[in-house]
């Protein structure tokens, strides 16, 4: 396979999650990396790279024309998706943004965009409120990714339409695919959360006011959750 140099682990798990011959619209494109590392590995012959912003498109158009894809790969100014046509892609990846954002940009077209078969998000924030959106709103999981990159863990879902259940709490802020597939760097992820509620307990510990208190006891729950599964990670 061809590996590009401007390739970050983040970037390349995302490409990585994508189809073969899957037909892809990358929102918030910034320098259209994805797209362009999708076509030269022959993983897709057309492309949209699609942005709010006439800085990055400008950028992802040098790069496209840099490597000679202008026949393959498309660019567009648009607010999420709302400028993708039905029946053009049927896949697309929104990655490195917020999740908060991701949900909002799912929420406004997911109705309109029937051939959209996959969704490859990447979110850089609230995963668990992304998760949570996908299960409540028509969107099933069927894989997670982790990826790491510059000492931070980033998180890759694959989704498509239909429904889902999350058995438990603390799926929705770890991926229940991670343990499935037991992916390499999900012990380290977990034991990053546990310091991080744990450190969040710590600092709630003499609370009174009940809206903290309650708080409080929900990073509780979520500790010992956490510490359930870094046993099972254990038995690996």
């Amino acid at each position: 396979m061809y590996i590009n140099s401007f390739m970050t682990p983040r970037l390349l798990t995302v490409a990585q999650m994508v189809k073969e011959s899957s037909s892809v619209a990358d929102i918030g494109t910034d320098h259209a990396y994805v797209p362009v590392y999708l076509v030269l590995n022959n993983m897709t012959n057309k492309a949209l790279a699609m942005d709010i912003n006439k800085g990055p498109l400008m950028r992802a158009e040098e790069n496209i024309l840099k490597f000679s894809l202008t026949d393959k790969i498309k660019t567009r100014l648009s607010n999420g998706l709302s400028e993708l046509l039905d029946n053009e892609v049927d896949t697309v990846i929104i990655a490195g943004m917020g999740g908060v954002l991701i949900n909002s940009i799912l929420d406004a077209d997911k109705d309109r965009l029937s051939s959209v078969k996959n969704y490859i998000l990447q979110p850089m924030t609230a995963i668990e409120e992304t998760r949570k959106y996908l299960a409540e709103n028509g969107f099933k999981i069927v894989d997670e990714k982790l990826a790491k990159e510059d000492n931070k863990i980033y998180t890759i879902i694959s989704a498509v339409p239909g429904t889902m259940k999350i058995e438990s709490e603390i799926y929705y802020y770890i991926g229940e695919c991670l343990l499935r597939n037991r992916d390499e760097i999900l012990p380290e992820l977990i034991e990053g959360k546990i310091y991080e509620y744990g450190k969040a307990v710590a600092s709630m510990k003499n609370a009174t006011n009940d809206e903290t208190k309650k708080k409080s006891d929900y990073f509780e729950y979520l500790l010992c959750e956490l510490k359930k599964l870094k046993e099972e990670c254990a038995k690996w």
